[in-house]
This record gives structure tokens, C-alpha cells and sequence, in this order.
């Protein structure tokens, strides 16, 4: 079935010194979750349109260890975000994280992201259910591995009616690279059949992550790649993810887009009056049965462009934003639709 659009939206970009200090980072995330404002001057309003919210779910010492994330748009499936880390120095709480599955421990200095369903009362973020008991949770996957490795770091955070995405650059002007995380209600499995192939809220909910060795992230030509971005790799921890909770389950499985293989195509992909076009993109599961999964919500593949841009039609009006590899050359490209 159909499900509404998640208008996705661009919070102000947040560029910082790297200190070491993963509760430094964390705290500006839950600073610009808090903010009023998006990046175009427009009124944000927590809880309300497109706009999530954060709170600081755990502290230790003077550490922020945990952001609980919660989107506006809450169904019965009661998603719940959370993005933690320990800090290198002060006091750090115990514990193990649960990673997803394939991905390296959170050691310090490290970022990790997480999705839950189902989710109750916060109860500790490195419980293999910090959501409750009853809840689904599907391990930490790391952003980045290394937040001292960089300099400077530019944030940027996109959020939507029910998913949300963070951009990693590196340094403060024109990132070269780039790493990316999203989690939410992010497929559309265009089904009605909720008893096994989509939630009872007609979702399928996941996450996705670039490669995030520091120096890789998003590949430049990822749409005619395999095991690149878009994709699941087993071959190491830090390759790309991309998983989705089994509908009715607590279980994840991991899916692969369903490739171009043709990077040419997406060069100067427009129509024939030069307009932008606009594809979707389609899911798999990646191992036997190769079933087909769902769509991307309001996630386009679009022709080759630099990280970052705002795209506009001929009046002005915001149609999306671009996530690639850098913002200094033009590279495949997703577009997170605005409307």
C-alpha cells in the first residue's frame, strides 16, 4: 500500500574541532535535535512536521553516553533511535554494547546508531534491549570508527516524518569524503500482506551505513558497484550495511539494491528538456530466497552530483537534498525527497 511521504529536512550544518571527545559529539547532536530553526531560517518545531526529537537518555560523570531519538510521527510499531558512544577520558559506564550482526565492537573514541521496535522505557544503552523487554533492537552499527582520525568534522543531520540521517564530513569546508547512517520506516514493502511481508503498520523498518573507514564512506560510483553503498559486505566490519528487521520479528536480515551496473547513466541523467529524473530505488533480500523487500522511501537515484546541494525546481521551491561521496566533485547521488 501506500504510505504518506516522509518530507525529509536539512537541520544547520554544525562543523566542529575533533577533541577526542565522543561526548562533545554527542552533545551537539542532541543540540541540534533541540533546535528551532532548519537550515534555511524555516521554524522547527520538536515533535511536530518532520522534526524529531532527542533527549539525553544517559550520563555518566559529566559524559553524555546515549541521544534517545524519537520521530514525530509514532505507530504502533514505536520506533526509537538511539546514537551512544563512550568517551576516551572521565568516567565511562560498563557494559557491553549490542552490535549488529557482522559489525566490530564499540571500542572508545566511536560512534554507534541503533534502531528499535516495539520500544518501551529507556532502561541502559548497552543492554541487548535498551528499549524494554519487549522490544526488538537491532545492534549498534558505527557511523564512523574513530572520531579523533579527523580534524574537523561537518554534521549534517536530515530528518523525516519517520527516518533520520547522519552525514559525517570531513573537515570544515568541502568535505572530500563522506560517511552516512540512516534508521526509520525507511522501506515501503508495497504490500498488504502485513502477516509476513510488511509490519502492522505496513512498514519494514531498517538502517543503512556507507563504508565507514574515514577515508572511504560513500564510493563515487556506487550504483554500478556491488557490496557498496545501497548494499550489505560482509567482508569486513567496517564495509557498508544494510538491514532490515523481519516483519513480525525481532530478527534482522541484510538486503542489496538492486544495481544499475551502468555508472554512465546517471552522469547527466535528465529528461529530454533537462529536468531532473528522479528513480527509485528497489531491495532484495541478499542471501536465499532473493525475494524482493520494498522500495526506498522518498530516496531517489538521480544523476551524478557533489554532497550537500540543495536542489530547487524553476520557481524556487525545495525538491530535495543530494547525499554523495564529496562536495568538491560529482559523484552517484541519492536525493532525500523534500515534499
Amino acid at each position: 500500500m501506500s504510505l504518506p511521504a516522509l518530507e525529509w529536512r536539512k537541520l544547520p550544518i554544525v562543523t566542529t574541532a575533533v577533541t577526542s571527545s565522543t561526548s562533545d559529539f554527542l552533545n551537539i547532536i542532541y543540540n541540534m535535535l533541540t533546535g528551532s530553526t532548519y537550515f534555511d531560517g524555516s521554524a522547527r518545531t520538536v515533535g511536530s512536521g518532520s522534526a524529531w526529537s532527542g533527549s539525553k537518555a544517559f550520563v555518566t560523570g559529566s559524559n553524555t553516553e546515549a541521544i534517545l531519538c524519537y520521530p514525530p510521527l509514532r505507530t504502533a510499531l514505536s520506533q526509537s533511535v538511539l546514537i551512544v558512544g563512550k568517551n576516551t577520558t572521565g568516567t565511562v559506564s560498563g557494559g557491553t554494547p549490542t552490535m549488529a550482526t557482522t559489525e566490530g565492537a564499540l571500542a572508545t573514541d566511536q560512534l554507534g546508531m541503533a534502531i528499535s521496535k516495539n520500544s518501551g522505557d529507556f532502561t541502559n544503552w548497552t543492554g541487548s534491549r535498551p528499549m524494554g523487554p519487549s522490544s526488538s533492537f537491532s545492534g549498534y552499527i558505527r557511523p564512523i570508527t574513530g572520531l579523533s582520525t579527523l580534524s574537523t568534522l561537518k554534521i549534517t543531520i536530515y530528518e523525516s516524518k519517520e527516518a533520520i540521517a547522519l552525514d559525517i564530513g570531513n573537515g570544515a569546508t568541502n568535505p572530500t569524503f563522506n560517511l552516512v547512517s540512516m534508521c526509520g520506516a525507511l522501506i515501503d514493502p508495497q504490500q498488504t500482506v502485513t502477516s509476513t511481508e510488511a509490519e502492522s503498520d505496513n512498514r519494514i523498518y531498517g538502517l543503512l551505513r556507507s563504508s565507514q573507514i574515514s577515508t572511504t564512506g560513500v564510493e563515487s560510483n556506487f550504483y554500478n558497484t556491488l557490496t557498496t553503498f545501497l548494499d550489505n559486505s560482509d567482508g569486513s566490519a567496517a564495509s557498508c550495511k544494510s538491514m532490515y528487521f523481519v516483519p513480525q520479528q525481532s530478527s534482522l536480515k541484510t538486503i542489496q539494491s538492486i544495481k544499475f551496473l551502468t555508472g554512465n547513466q546517471f552522469v547527466s541523467l535528465t529528461s529530454i528538456s533537462s529536468k531532473l529524473v528522479k528513480l527509485p530505488i528497489y531491495y532484495t533480500n541478499n542471501s536465499s530466497p532473493y525475494s524482493f523487500v520494498g522500495t526506498l522511501r522518498d530516496i531517489y537515484a538521480i544523476r551524478d552530483s557533489s554532497n550537500n546541494l540543495v536542489f530547487r525546481d524553476g520557481s524556487s521551491n525545495i525538491i530535495g537534498f543530494s547525499v554523495s561521496k564529496s562536495e568538491t566533485s560529482a559523484n552517484n547521488t541519492i536525493l532525500l525527497s523534500y515534499t
